[in-house]
């Protein structure tokens, strides 16, 4: 699966679950800066690269826990 399908399916699996438009756009730029941080697609990461990618949300980037939280709700449900 490309990264460009990883995020095809998100939005519709968004959709299916009618997240509103702007969960499901940002819930797909979440995860296409997650997949673009490590170049790899999102199917081919697990927990490390998620821990690894809040840290650098939070320490390197300064995003607040709030901030952090809503990118954390993403991955989460691009995980499930």
């Amino acid at each position: 699966m490309t990264k460009q399908e990883v995020l095809n399916k998100l939005l519709q699996d968004a959709k299916l679950r009618s997240l509103s438009k702007h969960t499901q756009d940002e819930y797909y730029t979440n995860a296409k800066q997650f997949q673009d941080y490590y170049d790899k697609t999102a199917t081919e990461m697990g927990i490390d690269e998620v821990r690894g990618y809040r840290l650098n949300l939070s320490e390197e980037k300064h995003l607040s826990s709030g901030s952090v939280n809503t990118y954390n709700s993403g991955l989460r449900f691009l995980h499930n």
